[in-house]
């Protein structure tokens, strides 16, 4: 075959090769993001599925158990468990599913700190392996899964979410991928934020009841202090009058602001006989202690009378003292009801300072208002206010768009014979500028002619509540809009079978459906509509019957005209919910596959066309393998009967040799295109065989193609049997070792060829070292490119070390070499296990 023939040949053998290079990748690719598009479709769905459940959810552990329902889900494993730990009571609940029930029990005693302890990072998801679950004895039946710890400070939650697949059923389940580590971030975000907010929600409520309870309390208070016959005094923590009631300023004749920042003892003078009841006074009052005296006081006019007093002194819950408060009384009569105001009014202060209350009193006849330092800062009072300036203090706090709507609620209240008034409005906060959202309470005390007497009033700080209810309502419209929104078609049955929703991705495909919303699906078969449309109806029907009888996701597909005129592939999904075993509603979820149809006809196609390229490739190979081999073999041949004569001319006898190595270099060329084209083309085969026969045989093979004496050693750290693809390894260790033989060095009689064979859990090592000839530093990236050859002292093709690149390749391994000039080379192996 002549030159030009040969060029060809190579040229249309290379255009064939990518050919088939470029239709396998595209087929791959088709393939790959058909798998992706309906993997991820599915884990979206029942995420959405889960969010628009735990939204109509107000439970928390029913929550709870969906979630850990949906990790299980959207993980595809076999189990899942769901911890749930309340910081501020240090409570906490344990929910699974495909646990079995024996394991129950243990779980329920797990501290969820556990897991943050093991976790370097525990807020990003991790996927974990035996290693992991060897810690936990609960858990060292289970060989891989996927675990994320999550908190909210505000909310005072800690959550731990872990998906488990067992070691017995490991081999069942699909390797965890990066779209599942998203998706569960996303999950674990999505279920901590509504878990947060329902937190939130009950934390709220449970304050809004202890309000209640507080106004009911208030109003105790306040009529008893005010109508009680006892006198009460409240004073600093220095002994100082703050306040008194009535029945003092009756009883001695001292008005509040006269007696105000005064002690007791400056102006209540005291008969001699008192003196040891005094001192006694004096001592418990040092000491903060509660004391009970009887005193012979007077009064302003001068007249005494008997003072039987209970001074006792207030602390705040860090201990330090704020008040004392004492109740003046007769000493036969009124001691139960002095008894009762401290009583009350202890409580009082304890609730209002736990609530956060913010407590006023105006009184008619004064015009004057009092209030609690708690009202102070929920208007940001940032300076001192007369009693008689609170009212227009508080007007100027008032939101521009809320002032209309609260005064006429207040002015409608005053005339009304009513005596109580709740109501919700906006302040802006003096001190920062804030807008704060308030719950007041008004209690109305009336004369008998229905006229206000008295207001008092208390006011709860409900910014977070509101605000937690706003991000609870955006979140729900949020998903709601996902829902409608959605490419899916969408229409949800109640338990009875009744269209209670119908998003608009189905309506525009069907409009007619529109006037179904409210009927009964099992009705619609009575309904008048096309051939085809009641087909796919009476289909849909039976489906939904048998998803509810085997309470199971149900799917099928069917085909349907569009308003267009076009016809559309769906793939239908018929789920139904049930609690217990009670049905709540059934969800249908169609997806559009006409492109999917379209795509899977293609690669059809592309696979028929490919199919006919590799048969082609086949017949070429065949066609080499066959009508080139055979010419070349007569030839060496011919050769050979030539060099049986004895006597040749010496120039003849030259170019003999000539032609016996060019018909040498050729065929081994086809032997190796043979090779290539079997790697390419074949299905890996693996099986177990001995390596250090196949590389004894090797070498025994190439050991005498020169006069020079080569040696070999063979070291193994892991026994002599592998598995893996024998007929590729043989041509790969071939190909290496014939190279180290072809490349020693000319003249030496020292050469070698090191083998060492080594392994760890998921590879094969090999190494083959020479001390032959080496490659220059410039050659070294260029070996393993085809036809290259980096030495002029073999015959070698150039094809070798690429056919051996692209073998390490197809084993799923890798191939190094590292070489100095005149010195020797050494290749490096690693070959999957799988």
């Amino acid at each position: 075959m002549n030159h030009k023939n040969q060029q060809l040949l190579q040229s249309a053998y290379d255009e064939l090769q990518q050919r088939v290079t470029r239709f396998s990748a595209v087929e791959q690719k088709l393939k790959d993001t058909q798998d992706q598009l309906d993997h991820e479709l599915n884990l979206y769905k029942r995420l959405s599925h889960f969010n628009s459940t735990a939204l109509q959810l107000n439970n928390a552990n029913a929550i709870n158990q969906l979630a850990v329902e949906t990790i299980v889900d959207i993980l595809e494993v076999e189990a899942a468990i769901l911890c749930v730990k309340d910081c501020s009571t240090g409570s906490k609940s344990v929910h699974t599913e495909g646990i079995p029930n024996a394991d129950i029990t243990k779980f329920e005693f797990y501290s969820i700190t556990q897991f943050v302890d093991i976790l370097e990072n525990p807020s990003k998801v991790k996927f974990v392996d035996e290693t992991f679950f060897s810690q936990i004895p609960e858990l060292k039946a289970y060989a891989k899964g996927v675990l994320l710890i999550l908190s909210d400070e505000k909310a005072a939650i800690e959550i731990g979410l872990l998906g488990l697949i067992s070691k017995q059923k490991a081999p069942l389940f699909r390797t965890f991928c990066s779209n599942q580590e998203t998706i569960f971030q996303i999950f674990g975000q999505q279920f901590l934020s509504l878990s947060s907010s329902h937190i939130q929600s009950t934390k709220i409520q449970n304050q809004l009841n202890e309000i209640n309870i507080s106004k009911i309390e208030l109003t105790k208070l306040s009529l008893i202090a005010r109508n009680t016959n006892n006198n009460v005094v409240i004073a600093n923590a220095h002994g100082e009058v703050e306040w008194v009631n009535d029945s003092f300023i009756k009883t001695t004749g001292y008005e509040l602001d006269e007696i105000r920042g005064k002690k007791p003892k400056d102006f209540l003078k005291r008969d001699e006989q008192s003196e040891e009841e005094h001192a006694r006074l004096i001592k418990a009052l040092q000491e903060k202690q509660n004391v009970t005296v009887e005193l012979v006081n007077y009064t302003k006019s001068g007249v005494p009378y008997y003072n039987h007093i209970e001074i006792i002194p207030v602390f705040d819950n860090e201990g330090n003292h704020i008040n004392f408060i004492s109740v003046q009384k007769d000493v036969t009569h009124e001691v139960k009801a002095r008894n009762e105001i401290l009583k009350i009014n202890k409580r009082f202060e304890t609730i209002a300072e736990k609530s956060q209350i913010g407590i006023w009193e105006w009184e008619t006849s004064t015009q004057q208002t009092i209030w609690n330092s708690i009202l102070e800062d929920q208007l940001g009072i940032t300076r001192k206010i007369l009693p008689e300036d609170f009212y227009t203090y508080w007007k100027s706090c008032l939101h521009q768009e809320d002032k209309n709507g609260v005064f006429e609620k207040l002015h409608e209240f005053i005339n009304s014979n009513e005596t109580l008034l709740e109501y919700e409005y906006r302040i802006i906060r003096k001190n920062d500028f804030k807008i704060r959202f308030i719950n007041s309470l008004v209690i109305a005390e009336r004369n008998a002619k229905g006229e206000i007497i008295k207001l008092i009033g208390s006011n709860l700080d409900i910014t977070e509540k509101h605000e937690a209810e706003v991000k609870v309502e955006q979140l729900k419209q949020y998903y709601e809009s996902l829902f409608h929104h959605s490419p899916s078609q969408k229409i949800v049955l109640d338990n009875q079978l009744n269209i209670s929703f119908i998003n608009n991705s189905f309506l525009k495909q069907q409009p007619e459906w529109e006037d179904f919303i409210g009927k009964n699906l099992l009705d619609l078969t009575q309904q008048s509509m096309g051939r085809q449309q009641m087909k796919n109806l009476r289909r849909l029907v039976q489906k939904v019957s048998d998803a509810i009888d085997f309470k199971k996701l149900i799917h099928f597909s069917d085909t349907l005209i569009t308003p267009l005129n076009k016809q559309m592939y769906r793939l239908v999904n018929v789920f139904p919910y049930y609690i217990g075993s009670e049905l709540q509603y059934v969800i249908i979820n169609g997806v559009d596959i006409t492109e999917l149809k379209k795509t899977q006809k293609t690669i059809v196609g592309k696979n028929q066309e490919l199919q006919k390229l590799n048969n082609e490739l086949d017949n070429f190979v065949y066609r080499v393998s066959h009508d080139l081999r055979g010419p070349l073999l007569s030839i060496k041949g011919l050769v050979n009967l030539i060099l049986s004569v004895e006597e040749l001319d010496d120039n003849l006898l030259e170019y003999i040799h000539l032609i016996d190595t060019s018909t040498t270099r050729l065929d081994g060329t086809i032997q190796e295109i043979l090779e290539f084209s079997r790697n390419a083309r074949l299905e890996i085969h693996r099986e177990t065989f001995n390596v250090r026969e196949m590389v004894q045989s090797i070498f025994d093979d190439l050991r005498f193609a020169s006069e020079d004496q080569m040696t070999m050693t063979y070291e193994s750290s892991c026994g002599d049997f592998i598995i893996s693809d024998k007929y590729r390894l043989s041509t790969l260790l071939k190909n290496i070792i014939g190279n180290a033989v072809k490349y020693r060095k000319i003249g030496q009689n020292d050469s070698f060829v090191q083998f060492k064979l080594a392994e760890t859990d998921q590879k094969y090592i090999i190494t083959v070292e020479d001390n032959g000839e080496g490659i220059a530093e410039e050659n070294i990236g260029k070996i393993f490119k085809m036809f290259y050859r980096g030495s002029n002292t073999g015959i070698g093709t150039g094809l070798g070390l690429y056919i051996c690149k692209e073998i390490v390749e197809k084993l799923g391994g890798s191939l190094e070499v590292v070489s100095e000039f005149g010195k020797g080379s050494k290749f490096m192996i690693t070959l999957s296990k799988k």
